[in-house]
């Protein structure tokens, strides 16, 4: 497996998954998500110095899932 920073072009594979009915029953909220909400998100996400966000892939780099981490110390 292999992480790669979140990219524009991840965004439409990811809301995707964000969307699906087993991924959203775990999220905060359970409604579907919209493409502007989505962009919105992602650009907090880009923005915030104490997250990483990553899009693993693997040995064929085939798209698996997410994996993040949150309250980094980026000093």
């Amino acid at each position: 497996m292999t992480l790669h920073p979140f990219t524009d072009s991840d965004l439409d594979l990811i809301l995707t998954w964000r969307n699906a009915p087993a991924v959203r029953r775990n999220m905060y909220s359970h409604h579907e998500i919209t493409p502007d909400e989505h962009r919105a998100w992602f650009q907090r996400m880009r923005q915030n110095p104490a997250a990483r966000w990553y899009l693993a892939r693997d040995s064929h780099g085939t798209p698996t899932g997410v994996v993040y981490f949150t309250d980094l110390d980026p000093g």
